[in-house]
């Protein structure tokens, strides 16, 4: 955070507090003749207040997209959505109420000895699950409502949870600062969460309000990759939502051109990617930890996935002594995806399209066309070790050609670039079968770097082919005695059986 510019803000709300309240004064001039003394209404709080309040907070107009539509079963608008400028995904969700709307109460006398956090958070809880009594007036309780729905509705439209979610009749303001945890989920919502304050704190929360709302905190970019040590600086162990183990692959061209002698090599280093309870998805890599050659040689093939293993629980052990806590980590079938960007042409608009239900797996690094992120869940590698497919007719080209089934124009004897195939035919790994590469053409996860590898040795099989699958897949399979016997990749696959 700026010294700079929190002092800065911290002047600006003392001026406009100040220029508030001597508009409210008994001897205040009057705008015109024979004007009524009355509490400004929304617009002018708007005008006279929370834009300069944004404003000081970093936003630009440009950032700032007011009355912005949200479609429902009628058009919703927002007073002000905040966006991210070059990404242009909805980052705060910021609703204006006129000056002399009332500061957040209970109404039943049960709830009198409530905070007002915790009264937002029993009243939010009433909203979602409409039992009991709201603890708040009908007021509050339209106002909380209509917030649930714009979140939820531009959440579903977006594809893209905002950030924050405040509201402020310039007199108090409401922060949410974990919005899934207030709007989305349907577990406890917890009062921790949300930061209420009077006119009279805003100064003295300005700090946290910083922190909360301005432009730069809610965009900062992060560097990809953090290592552990990192972290702290852009999460607290309180934020974390989820951990998935990754792999960041690195594909190269290896050999030399003048004998004739180019050959693949993929280079693996362990990662891990956090889930924040804002959705932002963080990546953290080490490379004192070490990185991995993968093997082609199937006698060395089990001693590289020990070793990955090893050096993912070290990295996992460091991240989790970062944050001061521990840490457990998730199956890929709830990794939330990585998001696709919109691009100049696109009908996005404001935000992009709503994701695909296909989850995106895959983040290639932007500076390199040989460099992928992979998330790979609870298994440390993309690469798995299953006995479960090593008959399958498939591996064998030969076998696939005899059954009008295969890849190619023949087997692949060794490494190649192109096409792309780490594995040779035979392999347990390798998938010559036609129809399998017709099938996943253009949405492979792996295919930037590997194009025939078997669906079945890669950690991706259930997220690709989930049960039932149709058609099934045609895995073992026995290759025809004849093929394995008369081709030299059948060898190769009895080798490695």
């Amino acid at each position: 955070m700026s010294p700079e510019k929190l002092a800065r803000f911290k002047e600006e709300l003392e001026k406009r507090i100040a220029e508030m309240d001597q508009r409210q004064a008994l001897n205040a001039p009057a705008g015109f003749t024979g004007e009524a003394i009355a509490a400004p209404l929304e617009h002018t709080v708007r005008i006279q207040f929370l834009d300069h309040f944004l404003k000081a907070l970093g936003w630009r107009m440009e950032a700032l997209v007011e009355e912005a539509r949200v479609k429902q079963d009628t058009t919703l608008f927002l007073d002000y959505l905040g966006v991210h400028l070059q990404q242009r995904i909805p980052i705060l969700i910021f609703e204006a109420k006129a000056w002399d709307k009332p500061f957040v109460s209970a109404i039943p006398a049960t709830y009198r000895k409530d905070t007002p956090e915790i009264l937002l958070a029993k009243a939010l809880t009433f909203v979602r699950d409409a039992q009991g009594e709201t603890p708040v007036t009908a007021e509050w309780t339209e106002w909380l409502s209509t917030l649930r729905t714009y979140v939820r509705n531009l959440h579903s439209q977006s594809g893209h949870l905002v950030s924050k979610v405040a509201i402020s009749s310039g007199q108090w303001l409401v922060i949410f600062t974990d919005t899934r945890n207030a709007f989305i989920d349907n577990g406890t919502i917890d009062p921790r969460f949300i930061l209420v304050y009077k006119t009279e704190q805003f100064v003295a929360g300005s700090a946290d309000i910083f922190r909360q709302l301005a432009y730069d905190a809610l965009v900062r970019s992060i560097p990809s990759p953090l290592r552990p040590t990192q972290l702290p600086a852009y999460i607290a162990a309180s934020g974390v939502r989820r951990v998935f183990h990754a792999i960041v692959v690195t594909w190269q061209a290896s050999g030399s051109d003048a004998v004739l002698d180019r050959f693949p090599q993929i280079i693996v280093n362990p990662a891990i990617v956090l889930e924040r309870s804002d959705g932002e998805l963080l990546h953290v890599t080490d490379h004192q930890v070490g990185r991995e050659f993968v093997p082609t040689d199937a006698d060395k093939f089990k001693e590289h996935l020990g070793n990955v293993h090893g050096k993912a629980t070290q990295l996992l052990g460091a991240v989790a002594n970062a944050l001061g806590s521990t840490i457990a980590v998730s199956d890929i079938d709830v990794f939330p995806g990585f998001r696709e960007m919109p691009t100049l042409g696109s009908s996005s608009g404001l935000v992009p399209a709503q994701a695909p239900a296909r989850t995106n797996f895959l983040w290639p690094f932007p500076n390199s066309p040989r460099e992928f992120l992979l998330v790979t869940g609870s298994a440390p590698h993309f690469l798995v070790d299953r006995s479960s497919f090593r008959t399958c007719m498939g591996h064998n080209w030969s076998a696939c050609s005899s059954a009008g089934q295969a890849q190619g124009n023949g087997p692949i004897f060794s490494s190649s670039i192109d096409p792309k195939s780490y594995f040779q035919s035979g392999s347990e790994q390798h998938c010559a079968h036609r129809a399998i590469h017709d099938r996943r053409a253009d949405w492979c996860y792996v295919s930037g770097f590997e194009t025939f590898l078997c669906c079945k040795a890669c950690v991706f099989q259930d997220a690709c082919w989930p049960e039932p699958q149709v058609p099934a897949l045609p895995c073992q399979t026995e290759p025809p005695e004849s093929a394995k016997a008369a081709s030299p990749e059948g060898a190769v696959a009895e080798q490695s059986a």
